[in-house]
């Protein structure tokens, strides 16, 4: 069972130390009905649940009870670190 202790606690240094490693997070929520809730930011975890604000843009409380399980993964940047366009015509 997920509470306000959880995100507080243990789970929140850990998520720390993986922002560290990884040099980015992603991070899901899914809920007891499979909805999926790619967050941005954890706004507040006091009460009986939490307001999370989404990458959709969306401000979102969600009940503890309506958390199934929390998927956290590293973010990668694979764009191109710099290019250049040919000023020239050829």
């Amino acid at each position: 069972m997920f509470d306000e202790k959880f995100f507080a606690g243990e789970f929140a240094d850990r998520a720390s130390e993986f922002l560290d490693e990884h040099g980015g997070l992603g991070v899901e929520f899914v809920t007891v009905t499979g909805e999926r809730l790619d967050i941005l930011a954890v706004e507040s975890t006091e009460g009986d649940g939490m307001t999370l604000v989404t990458r959709s843009e969306r401000l979102v409380f969600l009940p503890y009870a309506q958390l199934a399980y929390i998927e956290m993964a590293g973010q990668r940047d694979h764009r191109i670190a710099s290019f250049r366009l040919s000023d020239s015509a050829s």
